[in-house]
């Protein structure tokens, strides 16, 4: 399945044919135009101990300017998909193993 890698510093040039190269860059403009729209915004307020889970191949995110009044504190933590994929693999395996003994 393709992915569009939105952000900036993990694009790559597009690995296609010449002729398609302009369409895409006007399609990828548009993408953009889209996704800074407020029309397709949802915003979320988060309290002290709240937590915020998305899948980074789904969700376009982002977060607003900080006031600077108060005090803040953000933590993001990445997981690699393969890495989740096989480590349930590996538990479902087990477990079929363990029920027919």
């Amino acid at each position: 399945m393709p992915t569009l890698r939105a952000f900036y510093p993990v694009r790559a040039f597009p690995d296609m044919p010449d002729a398609d190269v302009a369409p895409a860059y006007e399609a990828l403009r548009r993408f953009h135009q889209l996704a800074d729209d407020p029309q397709f915004e949802l915003t979320f307020r988060l309290g002290p101990g709240d937590i915020m889970c998305f899948d980074n191949r789904r969700v376009l995110h982002g977060r607003k300017a900080f006031s600077g009044s108060g005090k803040r504190h953000l933590q993001g933590i990445y997981i690699d998909r393969d890495e989740i994929l096989s480590r349930g693999r590996a538990l479902n395996r087990a477990r079929g193993a363990g029920a027919g003994h």
